[in-house]
């Protein structure tokens, strides 16, 4: 018996895609679920955002201190 076989071929095949299809739903899910749960307060001085899933994330941006709104205000 000399290299693989066909058998084998698709076995290594097929562990791969589960593999791969876990880690990709893994990420998914985890990077939706971030999404859903952060959070934004608007205040007269600041914006507070929170922010995880896992980890929780609290920051804060007090207007004065934001020197460009980006792209997406040019055209407004």
């Amino acid at each position: 018996m000399v290299g693989f076989g066909l058998i084998e071929f698709f076995i290594g095949l097929v562990i791969f895609i589960i593999i791969f299809g876990s880690i990709l739903a893994g990420t998914y899910y985890f990077t939706k679920m971030s999404l859903l749960k952060t959070e934004y307060r608007f205040y007269y001085n600041r914006v507070e955002y929170f922010d995880g899933f896992l980890v929780k994330n609290r920051k804060a941006v007090n207007y004065d201190r934001i020197s460009n709104v980006g792209e997406a205000m040019k055209y407004r």
